[in-house]
């Protein structure tokens, strides 16, 4: 019989490479996890791992059955977190917001929620855009409030703010005594740019505003998120584009300007699984699409 303590266990000894290691994380001792491993092979009639090789590698079988274990354990831990919610009492909507964007969830969102459904208790996890995405991928929360525009068979996407993009700079900064700025104004000036990894959409439209404008500058550092990055531009590190929520970061020594030749825009968008929800979940999304 296979159940998922046989999944685990695989996946486990083929991430730490030993059957020894294996063992110590999964708090059991080496022989019971040798038999699982081995009831598990007889139940699929393959062997998973090379025998009588020094060096620990998957058979082809088991590279193969590798890839589907991981997909199994995913989707089991998705219908377990789903099981949990129907079975509570009262509703949790866990919302995962981009640092930063916080301040800009328009207040009547919120009092929709309180409106329609009081037994809905929300939960806000702020990360930043790709981290979300997976959190919601793997059932971890329920609506995300990213950069990110996805339509496909698992996610789908509601437009829900447009933000100015604004430059943000050291008050000492030449450009800091204009009141607009032209972006050719920046040419040669040292930028700040977003971390790929933590802001993609952001970084991709800061470039392209650029190279679309032909505006030669120097990439000086990558930040993971607006804070750091307004942390930088305090201590006169350079400038950056950054959407119009960071006038809450402001401090002493920053001062951020808007564009006067063009107005750069970005979108802000609620990312939700195509799946069964809880009938809390899919009546605020509904909402959602009625008020946006």
């Amino acid at each position: 019989m296979l159940t998922l303590r046989h999944l685990r266990y695989f996946l486990t000894i083929s991430e730490e490479k030993s059957f020894v290691s294996a063992a110590k994380k999964l708090d059991t001792v080496q022989s019971s996890l040798s038999q699982q491993i081995k009831d598990l092979e007889n139940y699929l009639d393959v062997e998973l791992f090379e025998r009588g090789s020094r060096v620990f590698t998957l058979t082809q079988a088991g590279e193969v059955f590798l890839e589907e274990a991981k997909k199994t354990l995913v989707e089991a831990e998705k219908a377990k977190n789903f099981a949990y919610k129907l079975n509570s009492k009262n509703s949790v909507v866990k919302i995962g917001v981009l640092i930063g964007v916080e301040v800009k969830i328009p207040k009547v969102i919120l009092d929709l929620i309180k409106f329609h459904d009081t037994s809905v208790k929300i939960e806000l996890v702020s990360e930043m855009g790709p981290a979300l995405i997976k959190k919601l991928e793997k059932g971890e929360i329920d609506l995300a409030f990213t950069r990110s525009n996805i339509n496909n068979s698992e996610i789908s996407s509601i437009e829900c703010l447009e933000e100015d993009l604004l430059l943000a700079m050291h008050k000492s900064h030449p450009l800091a005594q204009a009141e607009c700025i032209t972006l050719k104004e920046l040419s040669g000036s040292d930028i700040i740019l977003p971390s790929i990894h933590h802001a993609p959409e952001l970084r991709q439209q800061t470039l392209d505003l650029m190279k679309k404008n032909n505006i030669n500058f120097n990439i000086i550092m990558e930040s993971e998120n607006a804070f750091v990055t307004m942390s930088y531009i305090s201590m006169g590190m350079g400038v950056s584009i950054l959407p119009d929520f960071v006038r809450g970061m402001v401090s002493g020594n920053t001062v951020v300007r808007r564009f006067s030749n063009i107005q750069p825009k970005i979108k802000l968008f609620i990312n939700y699984k195509n799946m069964p929800n809880t009938p809390s979940l899919d009546r605020l999304i509904e909402n959602f699409k009625k008020i946006i």
